[in-house]
């Protein structure tokens, strides 16, 4: 299932990714009571894995932030989420990011993407859809495509 989030540009925003939105620089701010509570976390691509880990339980989003179009750190980041880390909550790519990048985030681990204002729903759901198959392995087809092939003598 993937998630698209409209007309959200700003990913700080806690009406865009939820009231209890924290950092890795501030969850030590959140007081003790909380300490049951489900939050979500919103990291740059650059994040320590190891550093996400020990929340996992009390998390229920993270969102990666894209800061630029080229900055392809939070692709790495995802796919160690989801498969280092075996994260099954929301994982959200926020930032400036295009359409052309939609399949990709999806294949890395990202189920939602928040569109920037204007972007079309319509085009970023096909974007889905650019491509059949798939020559590396990743999050969503761990097996290589020369790995499914049926070789005949």
């Amino acid at each position: 299932m993937r998630n698209l989030i409209l007309n959200q540009t700003v990913a700080k925003d806690t009406a865009v990714l939820g009231e209890n939105l924290f950092t890795l620089s501030t969850i030590q701010e959140a007081s003790a009571s909380e300490s049951t509570q489900l939050f979500g976390l919103l990291v740059d691509g650059d994040a320590d894995v190891n550093a996400i880990a020990p929340l996992l339980p009390r998390l229920n989003l993270i969102a990666v932030e894209f800061p630029k179009v080229v900055d392809g750190r939070g692709y790495s980041l995802a796919y160690l989420i989801r498969n280092r880390l075996k994260f099954t909550g929301e994982l959200r790519a926020v930032g400036d990011f295009t359409r052309d990048q939609l399949f990709y985030l999806q294949r890395t681990g990202f189920n939602a993407m928040t569109l920037r204002s204007g972007e079309d729903a319509q085009a970023a759901l096909a974007a889905f859809d650019t491509f059949t198959v798939c020559y590396q392995g990743s999050t969503d087809e761990p097996a290589p495509l020369f790995a499914k092939v049926v070789r005949h003598a």
